[in-house]
């Protein structure tokens, strides 16, 4: 199997004043294409963390990160929002949708940014919505969906585009637990 993620001592302290908080400590992963890895623990316990510096979104205090051939915390800036663009799929605990695009757009935007015809996005974000059991809403913004529905909107834009990795913090906490009728 091809490794998609691997980090190799990784540590990540966060310091605030003369306090020092040791979020992370040698934390060894190695993670295959394909495979489904759920990280588990209590709160406050370094996942959030862990996610965000594997995606480039936080910086490690020492240690390596590997993704998908590319070392992470040596990146730049600019890598680092290319890598996240076209390698990186996020779904975040708090949704992080744009309140002034509708569920469809939200859905486009990635794709947009990557450059991608607009009438592909268009049959795209309309079939992953459809999968996700949005079809019908795609015209609605976040503020008219609820909390299960905008969590649906959040994972088809992390998808949508075949992201080598999709990164989740807590995908399905707000999801409902049966999938909505649509009428």
């Amino acid at each position: 199997m091809t490794t998609i993620v691997e980090t190799k001592d990784l540590k990540k302290v966060f310091e605030q004043g003369s306090l020092s908080v040791t979020a992370l400590r040698d934390i060894d992963l190695k993670i295959d294409k394909g495979e489904f890895v759920c990280l588990s623990g209590p709160s406050g316990s370094g996942k959030t963390t862990l996610l965000n510096m594997i995606g480039g979104l936080d910086n490690s205090t020492a240690g390596e990160i590997h993704v998908d051939g590319l070392r992470v915390d040596q990146m730049e800036k600019a890598e680092l929002a290319e890598m996240r663009l076209h390698k990186v799929g996020f779904v975040f605990q708090s949704y992080n949708l744009i309140p002034v695009l509708t569920a469809q757009e939200n859905v486009e935007f990635v794709m947009q940014l990557q450059g991608m015809h607009k009438n592909e996005r268009a049959v795209k974000s309309r079939a992953i919505l459809k999968e996700v059991g949005l079809e019908g809403m795609e015209d609605r913004r976040p503020a008219e969906l609820s909390g299960g529905q905008q969590q649906r909107v959040a994972v088809a834009r992390a998808i949508v585009s075949g992201p080598a990795l999709v990164l989740a913090d807590e995908p399905t906490a707000n999801l409902d637990s049966k999938p909505p009728k649509i009428f």
